[in-house]
C-alpha cells in the first residue's frame, strides 16, 4: 500500500534535514579548532585574540614595534622547537618538526611580498651590519595528543578518537630583540582526506601531518599580513655600489681587432 503524498513529503523533508545535520556534525567535529590552551610557552594567553579571515582559527597578539617607520627587509625562519610532552621517539619528533619547517617556509615563499626576502640561513650578520631590518620567526609544537586509534577509522567522522595538536610562534626584531607578535593555533584532526575517512587515519602521524600542513599555511598567512614590506629595489639602496669605476675596471673588456 503506497504512502499518502503528505507522508512521503514529510519523510523527504526529515531525510534532507537529518542529512544536513549529519554533514554539519562531520564538518564541525573532524577538523575542529579551539582557543589555544596555556602550555607555558607564552606568559599570558588571555591577550591572544581570534583573527579574521584569511587567518581564521589563528589566535594572536600583535605588539607594535618601538619604531613606527619599521619595514621588514628579511624574514629569518628559525628551526622549529619541540615543547610538548615527550610521547614520541626523538626520531618521530624530528620528523614532525622538519615537516612543519618545510611547509611553513613553502607557504611563506608563496605568500610573502616580492621585496621581502625569506631565508632559513642562520647567519645574517652581514645584513644586520648593513642596516637591514630582519624579522625572526620561530614555531614550536607545544601540545600533542595521539587520540584513540581504534575509534578513528569508524567514528572519526564524528570527532571521536581525533588527534590533537597545538603550534605556537613568535615574531621578533633581530636588532632590538623586541617581540613583535605571538600567535598560536590548536586543532583536532581525525585524518579525513578530501572529507573521507582513510585506513591511514589509524596512524596519528598521518593526522598530525594534515593538521601541521593546515596550520603552517594559516600561520604563514598571519605572519605575511604583519609584514611591512620595503619598496622594490631596497637592496640596491641598502648595498650601493661603492665605486662605479671599480666595477667598470673589474668587468671584462672586449678586445678590438688587431
Amino acid at each position: 500500500m503506497p504512502y499518502p503524498a503528505c507522508l512521503r513529503s514529510l519523510m523527504r523533508k526529515l531525510y534532507a534535514t537529518s542529512k544536513a545535520a549529519l554533514w554539519a556534525v562531520v564538518l564541525f567535529t573532524t577538523a575542529c579548532t579551539y582557543a589555544p590552551l596555556p602550555t607555558g610557552h607564552f606568559g599570558d594567553y588571555t591577550a591572544l585574540q581570534p583573527q579574521p579571515a584569511p587567518c581564521l582559527t589563528v589566535y594572536a597578539r600583535y605588539i607594535p614595534p618601538t619604531q613606527p617607520t619599521r619595514v621588514d627587509h628579511i624574514v629569518q625562519v628559525l628551526p622549529s622547537q619541540w615543547n610538548a610532552s615527550r610521547i614520541l621517539a626523538p626520531s618521530e619528533e624530528k620528523e614532525l618538526l622538519e615537516y612543519l619547517d618545510r611547509r611553513f617556509q613553502l607557504y611563506l615563499h608563496r605568500l610573502a611580498p616580492q621585496p621581502v626576502l625569506v631565508t632559513a640561513s642562520r647567519n645574517l650578520d652581514f645584513f644586520l651590519e648593513a642596516g637591514a631590518a630582519v624579522t625572526r620567526v620561530r614555531l614550536s609544537i607545544t601540545r600533542i595528543d595521539k587520540g584513540t586509534a581504534a575509534l578513528r577509522p569508524f567514528l572519526g567522522a564524528f570527532g571521536l578518537g581525533a588527534t590533537e595538536l597545538q603550534v605556537e610562534g613568535t615574531m621578533e626584531d633581530a636588532t632590538t630583540r623586541q617581540t613583535l607578535a605571538r600567535f598560536a593555533r590548536r586543532t583536532r584532526n581525525a585524518g579525513l582526506a578530501y572529507g573521507l575517512m582513510t585506513p591511514q587515519s589509524i596512524r596519528p602521524q598521518f593526522c598530525w601531518k594534515i593538521a601541521l600542513d593546515e596550520t603552517a599555511e594559516l600561520l604563514a598567512r598571519y605572519v605575511v599580513l604583519q609584514l611591512k614590506s620595503p619598496p622594490a629595489g631596497w637592496d640596491a639602496v641598502l648595498f650601493p655600489k661603492e665605486d662605479a669605476a671599480e666595477d667598470a675596471a673589474s668587468s671584462p673588456v672586449a678586445e678590438g681587432p688587431s
